[in-house]
């Protein structure tokens, strides 16, 4: 059928490059906690993601976005358009493991009327909220609150409201050289694990000792004002317990590609190569 031009060859030439164009779209985790939905726009995208159940176009932040469990349906949907190019860079597994475990904590909120009044009237209201965020969250919680803030006596207020999962055994990490007693008969349903940043290390026999412990329990509260004290990473083992050894290569892999890219992004002295430096840069960071 002519175009405008009257020249059919062009419109055939348009329509097939409108369908033979690549259509990249990236899926993030947003600070809301809902799944976000980067692209350029394109309408057959848009059209893609109305499908996507409970998916919503915010216009301030120019996303769409969905919760994480529409996350299946999201990619079902972007994997059904035939002929579309499609090039979908979904969260990473680690991430989405992490979500997904996150998904099967029971919220335990109604449990904070079971606390002693001993305790909940010592509680401050910043330290009310602490408590209550980790009872939401199933009691398995890393608390960073700084130095002062009342970690432990937020664990404590937990430890309250669990009183039928008691016995309690608290971990304290007090130097690389301590040892150990044999735990691996005793059952124990709460854990408090304090200065867990004692724990960076996946290789230190401290962390390999009080690994098994934290990963058996039901309730697990690491507590920590300094969970990170110079490098990222050392959060994983804190964050991802059950985290194998072959993952912690690869992110420590990332981690040294990235202090390289670092190092030759100050040394480079083309505006050209700085600009590609930081662009991998980036990427890796999106993957850590």
């Amino acid at each position: 059928m002519p175009n405008a031009s009257g020249n059919p060859s062009v419109a055939r030439k348009a329509s097939g490059d409108e369908s033979s164009k690549t259509r990249p779209i990236k899926f993030y985790l947003h600070a809301s906690g809902n799944v976000a939905a980067k692209f350029a726009y394109d309408q057959v995208l848009v059209g893609a993601l109305r499908k996507i159940p409970r998916a919503t176009w915010h216009a301030k932040e120019r996303l769409w976005m969905f919760p994480l469990v529409s996350l299946p349906a999201a990619e079902k949907v972007l994997g059904e358009l035939s002929g579309s190019n499609m090039e979908v860079e979904s969260l990473d597994p680690l991430l989405q493991r992490a979500i997904s475990a996150a998904s099967t904590v029971p919220d335990l909120q109604d449990r904070y009327e079971s606390m002693p009044d001993c305790i909940k009237s010592k509680l401050l209201p910043f330290q009310q909220e602490g408590v209550r965020f980790i009872l939401q969250h199933g009691g398995l919680v890393l608390l960073a609150d700084e130095m002062g803030f009342g970690k432990t006596l937020q664990a404590i207020a937990v430890v309250s409201c669990v009183r039928d999962s008691w016995p309690v055994l608290v971990l304290i990490f007090i130097t690389p050289s301590m040892g150990f007693c044999n735990f691996s008969l005793l059952l124990t349903l709460v854990v408090i694990a304090d200065e867990s940043h004692f724990l960076k290390n996946a290789q230190a026999k401290r962390t390999t000792a009080s690994l098994p412990i934290l990963q058996k329990a039901r309730y697990t509260m690491l507590l920590s004002g300094t969970p990170a004290l110079s490098r990222p990473i050392e959060l994983f083992k804190q964050v991802f317990l059950d985290l194998a050894d072959k993952d912690m290569k690869q992110i420590n892999a990332l981690f040294r590609e990235l202090e390289a890219l670092k190092l030759k992004i100050k040394a480079c002295k083309s505006k050209e190569e700085g600009e590609s430096l930081k662009f991998n840069e980036k990427h890796i960071i999106n993957m850590v």
